[in-house]
């Protein structure tokens, strides 16, 4: 409803710009069913819409914060759509920079706005899990070089966290976001039924070990076997 004009507005009267980062769409898909067609149409607009400057959550909030959990997510089907090294190399950027003032630790959004030191498994791990993905895509091994002083950085701060707490190899500490809204818990329990030491300690395995290859493929073995 437009309120305060002089005379009637009509839809034709409005234009809409669209705004996005500009990445060169490399993925195309046509079958001969219109349905699917329409929902690999939904897929790419969606990502456009979440690809601004930083990987964004759902286009339905207001919030559009960085949410390296999402990204991580999506990191390998968006570079089966457009040519996402270069986006992404200036996001890990990014969360390097936010790493530095934290001792290895990653935020639960990038840039960090409002979250403090809070530290999540799964959406940290972006750290170590996007630049393995790049890496897969695309195979180039200065992307995975420059990103790598984060993936050790990041998985080293959960070997910290270990260790403090006993050496168990478990990560027991931290506030995670677990199963984020899943249904097997009350609704009062956003966090999901799954054991949240469960969880944190998988990514805790999944980040050494794609440290462990990262470190093995730029020849440093010392890091590798550690």
């Amino acid at each position: 409803l437009l309120e305060g004009f002089p005379e009637q507005v009509e839809l034709s009267d409005c234009e809409a710009d669209v705004l996005y980062s500009d990445m060169e769409q490399t993925g195309f898909i046509t079958t001969g069913n219109e349905k699917i067609n329409q929902l690999i149409s939904n897929i790419l607009w969606s990502q456009r819409s979440n690809c601004i400057d930083v990987p964004t959550d759902c286009p339905q909030r207001d919030e559009r914060l960085g949410w390296t959990g999402d990204a991580q997510i999506f990191s390998t089907s968006a570079a089966y759509n457009i040519d996402a090294a270069g986006y992404f190399r200036k996001y890990m950027y990014d969360v390097s920079c936010e790493q530095k003032k934290r001792g290895g630790r990653v935020p639960v959004a990038v840039p960090n706005i409002c979250f403090n030191n809070q530290v999540s498994a799964g959406w940290g791990d972006a750290a170590t899990i996007i630049p393995w993905n790049l890496y897969r895509m695309y195979g180039d091994k200065e992307l995975l070089r420059e990103q790598y002083g984060g993936m050790k950085a990041w998985t080293d701060y959960i070997i910290s966290q270990d260790e403090a707490s006993g050496g168990t190899r478990l990560w027991t500490t931290d506030n995670h976001f677990g199963d984020w809204l899943a249904l097997d818990a009350p609704p009062e329990v956003p966090t999901g039924g799954t054991d949240m030491v469960l969880i944190a300690t998988a990514y805790y395995f999944l980040s050494a070990s794609l440290t462990a290859k990262a470190a093995e493929i730029l020849g440093n073995a010392e890091d590798a076997a550690y």
